[in-house]
């Protein structure tokens, strides 16, 4: 057999290997950064205190489980001459519902809580009815706990799975955003972000870290008055992880 037949060979029963082995994320693992309203610099009030509910969801394509979640976020944000920035506290629940195939859990789901703080900063230039924020980054650290943390360190040895046993996570991010207000009540909004967890999610004695790569993604927000929604779509590079977000902001 030539060589590059052989090559080929491997890294398909590699792939196959690697695809048959579950990998069971963190609660919200990548799905932790929240969409931070911010007032626009035309806004006569330039600092709010927001409340955020937000769901969650989060396909683990290479496990076949999905993570159901709420999450609660409450916050200041301040507009000044080129700057925006906010910072807030943040508690959240759900379940890891597996599918019908995974033989790991007995039971049908597994539940978590957790808590943890978030905060985010931009540079913004304004042209009229639109602020742009060039450049900005997203801080959030959050803490988990219940019976999917510890299913997720009660399996972390066996060899057919891979499995995150941490219960704090520190995720960093940069993106750029489009405000737009066409007038006093209404306001439109365009985010792209990536953004990446630090640290090693899974001990790499065990298993490489593959499954747990950087994220990107995108936000559309609208707004009328007091009330902002917003959706995000977010995916890792490799497509084992794909995140969503739809919530409601109310400025008090």
């Amino acid at each position: 057999m030539k060589p590059i037949y052989i090559f080929l060979t491997v890294i398909f029963c590699l792939g196959l290997s690697s695809c048959a082995r579950r990998v069971y994320f963190p609660a919200i693992y990548q799905n932790d950064i929240q969409y931070m309203v911010k007032p626009h610099s035309t806004d006569s009030v330039k600092t709010g205190i927001y409340a955020a509910g937000t769901y969650l969801l989060q396909e683990t394509l290479s496990s076949g489980g999905s993570i159901n979640s709420g999450l609660l976020n409450i916050y200041r944000s301040h507009t000044v001459p080129n700057f925006n920035f906010s910072y807030g506290i943040l508690g959240f629940f759900g379940s890891y519902a597996k599918d019908s195939s995974d033989t790991h859990i007995t039971a049908g789901s597994k539940s978590f809580t957790g808590f943890g703080v978030n905060g985010s900063v931009s540079y913004y230039k304004n042209f009229g009815e639109v602020d742009w924020r060039i450049i900005g980054t997203d801080l959030v650290y959050t803490h988990e706990s219940g019976n999917y943390l510890n299913f997720r360190r009660a399996i972390a040895h066996d060899p057919d799975v891979i499995s995150a046993t941490q219960a704090g996570l520190f995720t960093y991010g940069i993106f750029s955003e489009l405000a737009i207000k066409p007038n006093q009540n209404l306001n439109v909004g365009v985010k792209l972000f990536f953004s990446k967890t630090a640290g090693k999610i899974t001990r790499t004695d065990l298993y490489d870290n593959q499954y747990f790569d950087s994220i990107i993604g995108t936000t559309g927000s609208l707004g009328y008055k007091k009330i902002t929604g917003h959706a995000t779509l977010a995916t890792t590079r490799l497509f084992t992880n794909v995140s969503f977000q739809m919530g409601l902001a109310y400025r008090f």
